[in-house]
Order: structure tokens, then C-alpha cells, then sequence
């Protein structure tokens, strides 16, 4: 909800919204915990962050990604409501209003969300990396052509199999896209 008008539910936590009612419905809070990335909407107790001495990341960006994952993933139990307990302060100057606009800041988040994804594969949490990751690919892949290159050939880190990973990039996309990241990559193993 916005503050502005706290009746107006804002776009932006739809997929948190389904993660809720999904876990409310079946009782698997798999989701929740681990693809509910904002701190914002949780209570957490402070002895279980002081026991795991869970800290925010020291960076400028998504300095609370992993952090929110690892307590996902760590806590013992998790209790979801679906009362709304939290009203959004949406600003157009905020790092959400111009996100990924900044110097650096599209790298220090894909690095976060790639950090997440990676930390997924080592616990074999069987989840296949997720929309932001890729979200921060697409974007890469148009803005800086050398990050891309960069985090192409450590798509093994966080996929199965390379082919695996460029499958999964193109789900959901047309066929033009499909076939120019199919070159491309091929392109990018021929001049590796």
C-alpha cells in the first residue's frame, strides 16, 4: 500500500502477495522465505539474527538481500500473515523510483542477486534462479556487454548446465530474442 492513499495496492508486491496466499492456502512457505527478498514486511526476532550474526551487506544497493534470504532460510519457523502491516513511502527520486539508473548500481544488484542465486544452488534449495536475476541479465545484456560476458560464463554457478541457463533466459521470450542470444553465445564461447 502507498501512503499517499493507503487503499491504492501498489504493483510492485503482486508476486509477494501470491507468495502469501500460496503459503496460506498449501502451508509451503518455501517461497516466502526464500523469494520474499525485502526485510520490509518481516519481524525477526533480534536473538536469532545476533545468534547467526546475520548483517546487512556494507554496499550501496540491495544491502539487504542476502541477508533477508539467509534468515529465510535459517529460521526455524515462519509464521505469514496476510494482514496488511506495512504502508510502502513511494518517492520518484528513491532508489526504487530510478531503479538501476545510478553509476555501478546495476552491477552491485545483479552481483547481490547472484550471490542469492549461487547460495540457493550450493544448499540444493531446488529452486531455479529467479526473475530478478534474470531481469539483471536482460538488462546487462543491452547496457555493458563485458558484465554480461562476465556473468555468461558463470551461469554454471547457479544452473545446472549452460544450456540449461540459456534455455531459462529465453522462457517467456519471442523467437527473434531467442535466436539472437543463441548466436550470441555462441559467439561468446568461439571468442572466450
Amino acid at each position: 500500500m502507498l501512503s499517499d492513499d493507503i487503499h491504492k495496492i501498489i504493483k510492485r508486491v503482486d508476486y509477494i502477495n501470491k507468495y502469501i496466499d500460496d503459503c496460506l492456502e498449501t502451508g509451503c512457505d518455501k517461497f516466502v522465505r526464500l523469494r520474499y527478498p525485502q526485510p520490509w514486511g518481516k519481524l525477526i526476532r533480534r536473538e536469532f539474527i545476533e545468534s547467526y550474526r546475520f548483517r546487512f551487506d556494507e554496499i550501496e544497493y540491495s544491502n539487504d538481500g542476502f541477508f533477508s534470504v539467509c534468515t529465510g532460510y535459517y529460521a526455524k519457523e515462519v509464521d505469514v500473515s496476510n494482514q496488511v502491516l506495512y504502508i510502502y513511502t513511494y518517492r520518484d527520486n528513491s532508489l526504487a523510483g530510478v531503479f538501476c539508473s545510478k553509476p555501478n548500481e546495476l552491477k552491485i544488484r545483479a552481483e547481490v542477486s547472484f550471490r542469492v542465486e549461487k547460495f540457493f544452488k550450493q544448499l540444493n534449495v531446488g529452486i531455479e534462479p529467479h526473475r530478478p536475476f534474470k531481469w539483471f541479465l536482460y538488462k546487462i545484456l543491452h547496457q555493458d556487454r563485458a558484465l554480461f560476458r562476465y556473468y555468461f560464463f558463470r551461469l554454471p554457478e547457479i544452473y545446472p548446465s549452460m544450456p540449461t541457463a540459456i534455455r531459462s533466459l529465453c522462457s517467456g521470450r519471442g523467437i527473434r530474442f531467442t535466436i539472437k542470444l543463441y548466436l550470441y553465445s555462441l559467439w561468446l564461447w568461439i571468442t572466450k
